[in-house]
């Protein structure tokens, strides 16, 4: 775990905060999500915030979960996200590429691209657009409300784009090489089509958005947890020795600090257990506060990976 001894931040816009966490007592307890009939392990990938999970078994299927309930939707798919029923992915088209597509109606459809091309859908947001990338770190946009067609976006960036997500209203946030001389810079693109470049602590440091719920946009820099006003993308907050991988519209932020972590307004709500000694790693958090994870690979090779949620009271 990486610690730093001091912490020197610059707002841009607005007042910026940080808090020390500091842990809070809850009642948490993982439950593993079902596999499918004959897969010894899976991996969870995402969740549509209200208790619909995709993933992979280990038969190279893709899997969907809803409740307890777990359903195959495919071989050689691989699920990235799910958002109002749509499941967006990619699917082997040749030896070494992969499409897009998205399984919608019990069957998958491939996305439109440009000739020449391979990539995958990477997000779904609750209205139903579709967001991914191309080969060679192209970014593209498959609008809901004209099927059959894309869009390919350009922006403030020369180098390698990858997206991170799409809110309802059309906003997007990626990371992005600037030029050859600059570090990867977040950015969020606006439903106007306009960029606006995410704040930094400091000009050399990478920054990697990861998530985006209302206005809040959450990710990481360096050792260092961020949060930003999507708006206009200034910082908001700093957690040292923290990072983020997702924020519900509550403001409950998931990542990773003194093990698997929640906090809110920069204070810890809490640090959930372990199971059998590893720690599970945070793929996102529920509408209802509800934790999807990952318990990794363990020691003996009968410690298989597996997916998991929990609730804390």
């Amino acid at each position: 775990m990486r610690r730093i001894a001091t912490l020197t931040c610059v707002a841009i816009g607005l007042a910026l905060t940080w808090a020390a966490p500091a842990r809070a007592d809850a009642d948490c307890a993982w439950s593993d999500l079902p596999l499918p009939t004959g897969a010894r392990w899976a991996t969870v990938h995402a969740s549509d915030g209200h208790g619909s999970y995709v993933g992979t078994d280990d038969l190279g299927n893709a899997i969907r979960w809803q409740g307890s309930t777990v359903e195959v939707l495919g071989a050689g798919i691989t699920a990235r996200d799910v958002n109002a029923g749509v499941v967006v992915g990619d699917k082997a088209t040749g030896l070494f590429s992969r499409g897009p597509g998205r399984w919608v109606s019990g069957a998958w459809e491939p996305l439109p691209v440009p000739a020449g091309t391979s990539g995958t859908a990477t997000d779904v947001s609750a209205n139903g657009d579709i967001l991914g990338t191309l080969n060679y770190g192209r970014l593209i946009r498959w609008p809901a409300a004209a099927p059959g067609t894309y869009e390919l976006l350009t922006g403030p960036f020369a180098g390698y784009a990858e997206p991170t997500g799409i809110a309802a209203d059309g906003t997007i946030i990626a990371w992005a090489v600037i030029d050859s001389t600059r570090p990867h810079a977040g950015l969020v693109r606006h439903p106007d089509g306009t960029w606006t470049t995410l704040a930094s602590p400091s000009s050399f440091t990478n920054v990697f958005p990861r998530a985006i719920s209302g206005d809040t946009i959450v990710g990481s820099s360096g050792p260092d947890l961020l949060e930003w006003n999507a708006t206009d993308g200034d910082l908001v907050r700093v957690v040292p020795d923290a990072s983020a991988v997702d924020v519900n519209s509550a403001g409950q932020v998931l990542g990773t600090g003194d093990g698997t972590t929640v906090w809110q307004d920069g204070t810890v709500i809490t640090v959930l257990p372990t199971v059998s000694g590893r720690t599970v790693e945070p793929i996102a958090i529920d509408e209802d506060g509800t934790v999807v994870g990952q318990l990794p690979w363990g020691d003996d090779f009968d410690d298989l990976p597996r997916p998991m949620t929990a609730h804390c009271d």
